[in-house]
C-alpha cells in the first residue's frame, strides 16, 4: 500500500511521533548538579502545590543565609583593615627611635581608651619584647618572630614560660581572630607587667 493520497504533513506527524518515541531519544547527559537542581526545582513545585506558601518561606531562607554571610564578610574585612591599621601604626611608631618600653606601654593604653583593642595587644607584644630587650634577655629585631624570642628566653625557665603563656594568648588575637574584650587585656598587661618585673 503506497503513500498516495497521504498528506506530507500527516506524514511528517506521523514520523515526529515515532521520533518522541524512548527508544529514539539519546540519553541526555547531566552533571550532578544539574540533576541535583532539577530535582530540587521539581521538589519544590511539587510541595508548592501542597503548601503555597513554601515558596516564600524558602526564599525568606536564601534571603536570611546571604545576609549572614554578607556580615560575616562584612565582620571580617573590619578586622583585617584594622589590624592593617594597627600594623601601620606600628610601623610609624618604631621609625620614631629610640622608643623606650614605657612608650610602647602608652600606646597599648590610649589604643585600649579608644577601644581599639587589637592595636593595644600588639602594643603590649611590643612592650614585652621592649622590655626584655633592654634587660638583656633578648635582641630585638624586625625579622623576629615571638617564637624566636621565646627561644631567647630558654636560659630562664620561669622567664620562658611566662612568655610562652603570654605570646600564645598574643597569638590567637592577633593571628586568629580572637575577640579581645577589657578583661582578656587586663590579663594581658598584668602578664606583661609580671614579666617586665621577672626580668630584671
Amino acid at each position: 500500500m503506497g503513500t498516495q493520497g497521504v498528506e506530507p504533513e500527516a506524514i511528517r506527524a506521523a514520523l515526529d511521533h515515532i521520533y518522541r518515541r524512548p527508544e529514539f531519544l539519546r540519553a541526555e547527559r547531566t552533571t550532578l548538579w544539574e540533576r541535583v537542581a532539577r530535582w530540587a526545582a521539581e521538589w519544590l513545585r511539587s510541595v508548592e502545590l501542597s503548601v503555597p506558601w513554601i515558596t516564600d518561606v524558602f526564599l525568606a531562607l536564601l534571603a536570611a543565609l546571604a545576609l549572614f554571610l554578607l556580615v560575616r564578610i562584612s565582620l571580617g574585612l573590619v578586622r583585617l583593615l584594622r589590624s592593617r591599621r594597627a600594623a601601620t601604626a606600628e610601623a610609624r611608631a618604631a621609625r620614631e627611635a629610640p622608643i623606650a618600653p614605657e612608650d610602647w606601654r602608652r600606646l597599648a593604653q590610649e589604643a585600649a581608651a579608644r577601644g581599639d583593642y587589637l592595636a593595644a595587644v600588639r602594643a603590649l607584644y611590643r612592650y614585652a619584647v621592649a622590655s626584655l630587650d633592654a634587660r638583656g634577655v633578648v635582641r630585638f629585631h624586625e625579622s623576629k618572630t615571638g617564637g624566636d624570642y621565646l627561644q631567647e628566653c630558654r636560659g630562664s625557665p620561669e622567664l620562658a614560660a611566662g612568655f610562652a603563656r603570654f605570646l600564645s594568648i598574643v597569638e590567637r588575637v592577633v593571628f586568629g581572630g580572637r575577640p579581645c574584650a577589657p578583661p582578656l587585656y587586663r590579663e594581658l598587661d598584668g602578664m606583661v607587667e609580671a614579666l617586665s618585673r621577672g626580668a630584671r
